[in-house]
């Protein structure tokens, strides 16, 4: 069981299935997605396959923020909650892609079906947007359903 402690409460965040909401999320940017796709490779070799495309986010069950990891398992940024949502555009640069929870990526990895086919035969209801400075969830690929905002803190002063 893998653990690390939330770099914004200080909460043990722990990846063996709980909570039931999920705890470890991958993202991966729609230009790598589509480049997954043309590779066509099954679905349980993504994540060797594709090592620096799939990015991992883990959010802590207490305060509900999420860290993203580098290669090496290191935190690159924590984005906080925001309590209440802008309606304004988010700022370029931008990476906007899929964002799976680990129950949705366990099912897709043990599916023997290639990645051309995941987005069809598991529909996406969480796509990521985010930049330097904000995280937004959408329930939708065409972004009108925003489900929570986030503002992105500084690592080191942490």
């Amino acid at each position: 069981m893998a653990s690390l402690k939330c770099s914004f409460c200080g909460h043990g965040i722990h990846y063996h299935g709980e909570p039931p909401d999920g705890t470890e999320y991958i993202f991966c940017k729609m230009t790598d997605w589509q480049e997954i796709e043309k590779n066509n490779q099954p679905s349980d070799d993504l994540e060797s396959e594709n090592n620096g495309l799939l990015k991992y986010a883990w959010k802590c069950s207490e305060c509900g923020t999420f860290a993203f990891f580098d290669e090496r398992g290191q935190v690159t940024k924590i984005y906080a909650p925001k309590k209440i949502n802008s309606a304004d555009k988010l700022q370029e640069p931008t990476e906007f892609g899929v964002f799976f929870d680990d129950y949705l990526w366990y099912e897709i990895t043990e599916d023997d079906i290639t990645a051309a086919e995941i987005l069809k035969k598991y529909p996406q209801n969480l796509w990521l947007l985010r930049n330097d400075c904000e995280l937004r969830i959408f329930a939708d690929k065409e972004m009108t359903n925003c489900i929570k905002q986030y503002s992105r803190i500084d690592v080191e002063k942490i």
